[in-house]
């Protein structure tokens, strides 16, 4: 019998008819019950006993990986797989699959429930209701304004389509562009510098490679337009908090919406919680009980086809794992 290593946490609880399709296909599966990420010395001690996995956002390093010498797939519960490494498992013969799409929807309407939670102050009228203090201020409109999205894939492409309803103007800027998608969805393609000064709303959906490491920096944000908002639904590293703090002290930016942080969980006493016109949530964009059933599915479907001889879908690094 083939035994499957989650790491997720969970995954009795809200996928069970993800691990029922396993269990009843012929796999053992073996679950995280800790409630935390496992760390990488844990992996070390664990992957020798397994044929699969399926992964969130533990730290599947070289040294996991050498130990992995039984692992046929890494199906990541999700679709950002920074967290491993990619190129040691394309040399043990490792396929990585990721959840191509299937989150797509839901933290699409996180960042859109984000950009009118700052335009419309929400949280902040929450919490000064709930002090006592009644203040009307007034508040943005997002009819009529630009949003810039900073990468075109399926989550940007979800928003965007969400997006329509608002009769606002749509920028993106992705190395990889799809015009026809774009075309269809009424957006319109920018370079990064143009995005940066137009753009009321500035939408991150960009991977969280090194070299996307706050690739929103001092020189970006003195670009942004002034009194824009800044949303972040996909890696915390994308920002460099310090200097956001800097442009929302001295008023240039509007407020963010942060869905990830470079440190996570990060201190409630980081200087950027100083401010008022964030709002934060804790990385949970893609964590619906819609989004966990079809991740959960097709994590499940890749790892049963795996070991049926038929190709799995997604996967990352299919030429060099062969």
């Amino acid at each position: 019998m083939k035994k499957v290593l989650v790491t997720v946490t969970n995954y009795s609880k809200f996928c069970k008819s993800s691990k029922n399709y396993l269990q009843s296909s012929g796999f053992e599966i073996d679950e995280n019950t800790s409630g935390k990420r496992y760390s990488e010395e844990q992996l070390i001690q664990l992957v020798p006993n397994y044929d699969a996995a399926i992964v969130g956002m533990d730290p599947w390093t070289d040294h996991v990986l050498q130990k992995a010498n039984k692992m046929k797939i890494i199906a990541k519960f999700g679709v950002g797989y920074d967290n491993i490494d990619i190129s040691s498992a394309a040399k043990k013969g490792i396929s990585v699959t990721y959840a191509k799409g299937e989150n797509a929807q839901s933290v699409a309407e996180l960042a859109l429930t984000l950009i009118l939670n700052v335009l419309k102050k929400v949280s902040v009228f929450n919490r000064h209701i709930r002090s006592g203090i009644w203040d009307r201020e007034l508040q943005h409109e997002l009819h009529g304004k630009t949003v810039g999205l900073y990468g075109f894939g399926n989550i940007a492409q979800a928003l965007a389509h969400m997006l329509k309803g608002f009769d606002v103007h749509i920028l993106a800027y992705d190395p990889y562009f799809n015009k026809s998608i774009a075309d269809n969805l009424g957006v319109q393609f920018c370079q990064q510098e143009e995005l940066l000064r137009h753009s009321d709303v500035l939408s991150l959906h960009l991977p969280g490679f090194e070299e996307n490491t706050h690739i929103i920096g001092e020189k970006e944000l003195n670009q942004m337009k002034a009194g824009s908002i800044l949303i972040n639904t996909a890696r915390g590293n994308l920002i460099d908090l310090d200097a956001l703090a800097i442009h929302l002290q001295n008023g240039n930016i509007l407020g963010a919406g942060l869905d990830c942080f470079e440190t996570e969980p990060i201190s409630k006493t980081h200087p950027i919680f100083e401010f008022e016109n964030i709002v934060a949530t804790p990385h949970c964009g893609g964590k619906t009980f819609e989004a966990y059933d079809r991740i959960g599915m097709s994590t499940a479907q890749n790892i049963i086809d795996m070991f049926n001889g038929i190709t799995p879908k997604n996967i990352i690094n299919a030429k060099e794992a062969k």
